[in-house]
């Protein structure tokens, strides 16, 4: 179960945005025909990365140690 606070939606947000960054640019190559670069395939690894880790966090609560860290960074900002 997700539990909804501030950590959360914070990875909700990343994952959202990882997620869209991926259509959009599918929907360039293959919707509109645009012929992606290296670096720009290369450039879609971290985004798959960072999407699976946000689903494993938000699926799994035992990343307190990472989620008080993350929090307390973003306390001091």
């Amino acid at each position: 179960m997700i539990v909804r606070n501030r950590i959360n939606e914070l990875i909700i947000s990343v994952l959202l945005f990882s997620i869209s960054l991926l259509v959009l640019v599918f929907y360039f190559e293959y919707g509109l025909g645009l012929i992606p670069c290296k670096l720009c395939i290369w450039q879609r690894v971290p985004h798959v990365v960072v999407i699976l880790i946000c689903i494993v966090i938000l699926i799994k609560n035992n990343f307190k140690l990472f989620s008080t860290l993350l929090f307390n960074q973003f306390n001091n900002i």
